[in-house]
């Protein structure tokens, strides 16, 4: 049944400064270029493992870059418009740590619920949705998949701490929740210096039923089944950078828990093997595990 991912494709334009960044001056930088978005970034870590589909809108001016977007494992259904991509651009420092994210998404924020329904071509174990659609299209796409029997799983990803008041109102409805702790900020309205157990709970109050919360190189709380826990997140060092790292997370958390059913252990050994690989620029892998009969 495998992993279905709803929302935006962009071309990434990555800017890692050569020295320290000068406010108000010209800064010295190495710029790169590829395909990401959280929707994508999400499917390409998981198609790995499991068998996944990418539902988006693409744009027109640079249909090269599809060839090139490492997405030759994920099934993608294109929503093709008559307008240029959506874009992201990120200004690194120079330890490879985020500076500023500037995203432009018209593309994923036009689409309907009726732009999507015939790009899912099967039902799948499990449909991740980034919030890069419109509050009105995640809603009704929300909904539609909560009322089909047997429900399949609903994982949020929230994109930004603004973004992410839009699954406020389907939190219910959401069987996984990955975040970090600025989204979960945002949606529990707590101070930006509560403990990860405080903004964990806060968001469990809301609706969420299972929860993973990042934050940077600090432990990961994961609540599952009712159960809290901690884990710890290993010392590496960044040789590429942190863009992307946190999607590649989720998406081998997520190939891994829909055939095991253990999300704290999905994070362990899948998802923090794949974010590291980001992180030090090598191409993603970690462990398979036995298919559930």
């Amino acid at each position: 049944m495998g992993l279905t991912c709803v929302g935006s494709v962009l071309v990434d334009d990555i800017a890692k400064p050569l020295q320290m960044l000068h406010a108000g001056a010209s800064n010295p930088v190495r710029w790169t270029q590829g395909v990401g978005g959280v929707a994508a970034n999400v499917a390409r870590a998981a198609a790995i493992r499991e068998t996944t589909s990418l539902v988006s809108a693409v744009g027109n001016d640079t249909p090269a870059l599809l060839n090139h977007a490492s997405l030759d494992l994920v099934h993608c259904q294109w929503i093709k418009r008559e307008k240029p991509f959506d874009r992201y651009t990120a200004v690194l420092t120079e330890s490879g740590d985020l500076f500023v994210g500037l995203a432009s998404t018209e593309l994923a924020e036009s689409l309907r619920l009726s732009d999507i329904q015939p790009h899912i071509q099967a039902p799948a174990a499990a449909y991740a949705i980034d919030a890069n659609l419109s509050s009105q299209c995640l809603k009704e796409l929300v909904e539609s998949l909560a009322s089909e029997k047997p429900k399949a799983m609903i994982v949020a990803l929230p994109i930004s701490p603004e973004k992410a008041l839009k699954w406020q109102s389907c939190a219910t409805k959401v069987d996984v929740l990955f975040c970090n702790r600025r989204e979960a900020v945002s949606l529990t309205h707590l101070n930006a210096t509560s403990a990860s157990d405080d903004l964990v709970t806060a968001l469990a109050d809301r609706g969420f039923a299972s929860i993973v919360l990042t934050d940077a190189d600090k432990p990961i709380n994961v609540l599952h089944q009712g159960v809290l826990e901690s884990i710890t997140v290993p010392s590496v060092k960044i040789t590429g950078n942190v863009n992307g790292a946190g999607d590649a997370l989720t998406g081998a958390t997520l190939a891994h828990f829909i055939n095991t059913g253990d999300l704290t252990t999905s994070v362990k050994i899948a998802g923090l093997a794949a974010a590291q690989c980001v992180l030090t620029n090598s191409a993603i892998t970690y462990p398979d595990v036995p298919r559930q009969d």
